[in-house]
């Protein structure tokens, strides 16, 4: 069996997974990188890495400023010292490898399944190439969250996560079948209900939410988030359009 191989850099070269593994994994965080390569080897050899970590990027936009991109190391609320972004490069025949295109990607905003199945998107305008955890969007807004780390346990297909667990006990606040009995949910709501809503926003899209029961502005803020993403008016009421995409997260 022929081993699959990737585009690597800028030119027409093509590598292994290991190669890829050896060459652009050293300064990777390491939630990242768990999920990167995962979502790397779904693609078959279409889609490939042009550049990872950098000393100094290429001051090309502003979220590549010296200093400010996850292209460079970071300081993670953790104490890690890492890098959280790499650009792609997409196949091309026998030409020099091209850049992707946005419907290619797991562009933020648009739906793109791998979103929520490898915890990864594309969110600088313009550069459909780049891509970085879906906890980052932005160098600011990280700062300002206390620059948190990509979740360890985000569940990918295929994989085990770290230390062989589950990703989370379904049974503990009931996992009800498609919109039945699902009260709607304000800011304020407290028990079981908006258990399960923060257990969902907790495991299926990153957001680092406590399950406390308690619909406060975190959970608000992470349901905004969800359906701004789904193109759902945004608004901290959860009713039966946002349900829908609570059910269509858990059958991810």
């Amino acid at each position: 069996m022929t081993e699959t191989l990737y585009p690597s850099g800028y030119s027409r070269q093509f590598r292994t997974m290991a190669e890829m593994r050896t060459l652009y994994e050293p300064h990777m965080h390491p939630a990242f990188s768990r999920r990167f390569w995962p979502w790397l080897e779904s693609r078959n050899g279409e889609m490939g890495v042009g550049s990872a970590w950098r000393q100094t990027p290429d001051p090309v936009s502003p979220a590549s400023a010296a200093g400010r991109s996850f292209h460079q190391s970071q300081t993670f609320a953790s104490g890690l010292i890492a890098q959280c972004a790499v650009d792609l490069v997409a196949r091309n025949g026998t030409n020099v490898h091209r850049s992707p295109s946005w419907s290619e990607v797991p562009r933020q905003g648009s739906g793109h399944p791998d979103i929520v199945r490898y915890g990864l998107h594309c969110n600088v305008d313009g550069e459909p190439w780049h891509i970085q955890p879906i906890e980052i969007d932005g160098f600011q807004t990280w700062l300002n969250m206390g620059r948190p780390d990509p979740r360890n346990n985000y569940p990918i297909p295929g994989t085990t996560l770290p230390g062989g667990g589950p990703d989370f006990e379904h049974n503990d606040y009931g996992l009800w079948p498609l919109n039945k009995n699902k009260p709607i949910l304000n800011g304020g709501a407290t028990g079981d209900s908006v258990r399960y809503l923060q257990w969902v926003l907790y495991n299926k899209t990153g957001h680092p939410i406590a399950r406390d029961g308690v619909y406060g502005m975190v959970t608000a803020a992470a349901v905004h988030d969800v359906q701004r993403f789904f193109g759902l008016q945004v608004t901290s009421t959860v009713a039966k359009p946002t349900w829908d995409v609570i059910d269509f997260l858990t059958s991810t």
